[in-house]
C-alpha cells in the first residue's frame, strides 16, 4: 500500500519548511514500519507539498490582484473627486 500524503491541518494555513520536513520524515518512518518503500512515501509527500505550495502561491496571486484592483478603484475615486469640483 503506498503511503498517503500528509496534508496540512487547515486548508488555508501556510506551512513552514520545518513542518513540511516533519511531514516527510513522519511519512518515511510510517512507510518503513509498514514495509513500504520509503522513497515512494517521500515522493508522495513531496508531490502533495508541491501542490500545496502551488495552491498557496495561487491564493497569494489572487489576493494581490484583488488588492491592486481595490487600490486602482480608490485612486480612481480620488482622481474623480478632484475633476468634478
Amino acid at each position: 500500500t503506498p503511503a498517503a500524503p500528509c496534508l496540512p491541518d487547515a486548508e488555508n494555513e501556510p506551512q513552514t519548511g520545518a513542518q513540511r520536513r516533519e511531514r516527510v520524515r513522519t511519512a518515511v518512518y510510517q512507510a518503513i514500519e509498514r514495509g513500504d518503500d520509503p522513497a515512494e512515501a517521500a515522493l508522495a509527500v513531496a508531490d502533495a507539498a508541491q501542490a500545496e505550495l502551488r495552491a498557496e502561491r495561487d491564493r497569494a496571486r489572487s489576493t494581490a490582484v484583488a488588492l491592486e484592483n481595490q487600490l486602482a478603484a480608490v485612486r480612481g475615486l480620488h482622481v474623480d473627486s478632484y475633476t468634478t469640483r
